[in-house]
Formats: structure tokens, C-alpha cells, sequence
């Protein structure tokens, strides 16, 4: 499970990494880009503190991160998709 995660997350951050340079003309790629990247960031921000949360529910931590994790990947991988099919 952890594998499958970490390379879904990995093959995430390279597609949005590089979905300006096909997605946006060419004059606003450095512009798309900076924001992708400070997303990605903030990104982390974002997990950490679910796992904060998770972590006061009670229970096993790991496990319902592990959840959380999955269901996050599943959702933003649909809406990228979307974004995609749209473009």
C-alpha cells in the first residue's frame, strides 16, 4: 500500500508539474507553473495537519490516514482527469 501511494503521489506531482507546458499558452507558463509548485507545497502543509487531525480522533492513526490517503489520491486523480478530458 505504501508503494502504490508513493508512486501514485509521485506520478501526480510530475503531471502537475508539467500540465503548463500542454494545458496553457506559452506566455503564461512561468506564471502557471510558479502556482502549480507553491501548490504542491502547500500541498504538504495540507497532509500534515490531516494527520494532526487524524491523530485526535483517536484509534489507529496510521490506518485512518492510510484511508484519508487513498480517498484524497482517488478524488484529486478524477479531478484531474477531468481537467484533462476538458482541455
Amino acid at each position: 500500500c505504501y508503494v502504490c501511494f508513493g508512486c501514485a503521489s509521485s506520478f501526480f506531482n510530475v503531471i502537475g508539474s508539467f500540465v503548463p507546458l500542454t494545458a496553457f499558452p506559452a506566455k503564461d507558463t512561468g506564471k502557471v507553473s510558479a502556482c502549480v509548485q507553491v501548490c504542491m507545497s502547500l500541498g504538504i502543509t495540507v497532509q500534515t495537519q490531516a494527520f494532526r487531525w487524524l491523530q485526535t480522533l483517536g484509534g489507529d492513526s496510521v490506518t485512518n490516514y492510510l484511508i484519508y490517503a487513498l480517498v484524497f489520491t482517488d478524488f484529486t486523480g478524477v479531478l484531474m482527469c477531468l481537467v484533462f478530458w476538458s482541455a
